[in-house]
C-alpha cells in the first residue's frame, strides 16, 4: 500500500529534464546498473581517488557479482534529484547513500545506518561517508558484513 502512496500524483511538481551528473566506474557497456552510489563530498566534483579506490574494490568483490561497469555513481554534493528521478534514469536494483538521508532525495522512510532497506522494489543503504568508513576499521567491517552483504542476498538485487 505505501508503494501505492508513493507513487500517486497528488500535485503534480515539474521534475523537467535535468541533466543527472554521474560517472561510472569503468566505461559503460549497454546494460543494467545493478549498483547506484550516491556520495556527498563537496570538496570533489565526482569522488576522491581514495573514495574511488574504495569503490572499485566494492565492485570487485566476487560474492557481490558485480562489474565495475555495473556500478554508477552520483556525487549530490553538486546536483539535486529526487528518488523519482534517479530510479526513471537508472533503474539500479540497489541503491548505496554515503552521508545521504532518505529526506535527502525525497524519500520519507526510516532507515537505520549500514541495515539494508527495500522500498518499491529497491534495496537501500544509508550509511556514513567514504571517508567515515575508511578510517574507521569498526565501521567498515560493520559496513562491508552488516549492510553489503545482506544487500547482495535481498530478493531483486541483480
Amino acid at each position: 500500500m505505501l508503494e501505492r502512496i508513493f507513487n500517486s500524483e497528488i500535485f503534480i511538481v515539474d521534475e523537467g529534464p535535468h541533466l543527472i551528473h554521474s560517472f561510472c566506474l569503468a566505461e559503460r557497456q549497454e546494460g543494467k546498473i545493478k549498483l547506484l552510489v550516491l556520495l556527498n563530498d563537496e570538496m570533489n566534483e565526482n569522488a576522491s581517488p581514495s573514495d574511488i579506490e574504495l569503490l572499485n574494490k566494492i565492485a570487485d568483490f566476487k560474492d557481490y557479482h558485480l562489474a565495475r561497469e555495473e556500478v554508477v555513481v552520483l556525487n549530490l554534493a553538486h546536483q539535486t534529484v529526487s528518488l523519482k528521478q534517479l530510479t526513471k534514469e537508472f533503474s539500479s536494483p540497489n541503491i548505496l547513500c554515503f552521508g545521504i538521508s532518505p529526506s535527502e532525495i525525497g524519500l520519507q522512510i526510516e532507515a537505520r545506518s549500514n541495515q539494508p532497506v527495500q522500498f518499491c522494489g529497491v534495496n537501500f543503504i544509508f550509511t556514513s561517508t567514504l571517508q567515515q568508513i575508511s578510517r574507521d576499521e569498526k565501521l567498515k567491517k560493520q559496513f562491508f558484513l552488516e549492510a553489503l552483504k545482506p544487500m547482495f542476498s535481498l530478493p531483486n538485487q541483480s
